[in-house]
């Protein structure tokens, strides 16, 4: 992979764009402060569509970030708290856009709903958990 740097100083702080291999088009561009990820981050597949949007703080995931299917379909929409672990809600989608599973999560932790649908949404499971420990399901799958 091709890269193109702008930093200000050593250690590295700037902005850095990869591209893929013989080619023009970006792979990912990223902000960095000693040789860390941190600001703005964004990743792409080979078709120039989005594979990744998000925000690091010294390397780690913070706040809200997407992950995207090749032909630009939303996959996941996740927020990240200040340790880099899930917080909040999470999504996810099939390819076709329909939900998959959405969850709540405390400090990387399933807390409270987690449900999962099939490609016609159709509820398929349904669970609660209180801090990663399942409390009670309300649903199962079938076998």
């Amino acid at each position: 992979m091709q890269s193109v740097q702008h930093y200000l100083s050593l250690p590295l702080h700037g902005f850095r764009i990869g591209y893929y291999p013989n080619s023009k088009q970006i792979q990912y561009k990223a902000e960095t402060v000693n040789d860390m990820s941190h600001g703005s981050y964004q990743e792409y597949y080979e078709n120039g569509n989005p594979k990744y949007t998000g925000t690091f703080l010294y390397n780690r995931p913070i706040g809200q970030c997407k992950t995207f299917y090749d032909d630009g379909q939303l996959e996941a929409s996740m927020t990240f708290n200040g340790y880099g672990n899930l917080e909040g809600l999470h999504w996810t989608y099939y390819p076709h856009g329909q939900l998959m599973c959405k969850a709540y999560f405390v400090n990387g932790e399933f807390h409270g709903y987690y449900s999962v649908y099939d490609e016609d949404g159709t509820l398929l499971m349904l669970r609660i958990y209180e801090y990663g420990t399942k409390k009670q399901s309300i649903l199962e799958p079938k076998e």
